[in-house]
């Protein structure tokens, strides 16, 4: 059985594919889910390579990350979103209803290299889950 690092790191792997594909507009649109699915993947994630606080929501639009969420989950894999996710992403995120979001600035008051704030995390908390 392999360990759950492991596992972790094939998604992470897969994450590589996703935005290989998204940059160079692939045709099989589920390439990525495919190669998370056949790696033993437990998820397959979307992220911003680049952290310039562009978030993902500039490259890809809400019917792109919907049909990334739903073909994962066909596939049998949790979907990760993340990003430069900000407050103003959450009520998109509640439609898009990923399994899993990331987030670092959002919770350390927009700042990523400052600590993670208690009271932030609650805020987007009540507001990712509504």
């Amino acid at each position: 059985m392999q360990s759950p690092r492991g596992k972790i790191s094939q998604a992470i792997l897969t994450l590589g594919v996703v935005l290989n594909r998204r940059v160079t507009r692939d045709a099989n649109s589920s390439q990525a889910e495919a190669a998370a699915a056949k790696a033993g993947a437990d998820l397959v994630m979307v992220d911003t390579a680049i952290k310039d606080g562009k978030p993902t929501f500039d490259f890809m639009t809400e019917v792109d990350l919907s049909d990334f969420i739903n073909l994962g989950h066909d596939y049998g894999l949790e979907v990760a979103l993340a990003g430069s996710i900000d407050f103003r992403h959450l009520e998109l995120l509640r439609r898009l209803q990923p399994d899993i979001i990331g987030v670092r600035g959002i919770v350390c008051g927009g700042d990523r290299r400052s600590a993670i704030r208690a009271e932030l995390v609650e805020k987007v908390r009540i507001l990712a889950l509504g």
